[in-house]
């Protein structure tokens, strides 16, 4: 039986999934290039616009991106990340040792 994922189906899902063992929280997100799907959900001790650490599979995706924007000629992969991304995001975004790096990555 085939169906369409909306807000209702997702938030089933998502409270599912942090009903397992070891996992506290989540949050998924999911659209469609034609904006037909465009739908986000959060439970446990995430909301919608919680920030949190990756795993290491997103490494791979975000690697993909980057390297298809830079056939698109869309970045050069000597930029610095806070080029793209509002200072808000980036300030504290790298500190090791008491020293902030993160206009550096």
């Amino acid at each position: 039986m085939k169906y369409r994922l909306d807000k209702l189906r997702l938030d089933h899902i998502t409270e599912d999934v942090i009903k397992k063992k070891h996992i506290y929280g989540a949050v998924f997100y999911v659209s469609s290039d034609d904006k037909s799907i465009d739908v986000i959900s959060a439970a446990g001790d995430f909301t919608q616009n919680s920030q949190y650490y990756i795993a290491s599979i997103n490494k791979l995706f975000v690697s993909a991106i980057i390297l298809k924007m830079f056939a698109e000629q869309k970045l050069d992969l000597q930029d610095k990340i806070a080029k793209y991304l509002p200072e808000d995001v980036i300030s504290g975004l790298h500190i090791f040792k008491g020293k902030d790096y993160s206009e550096d990555l």
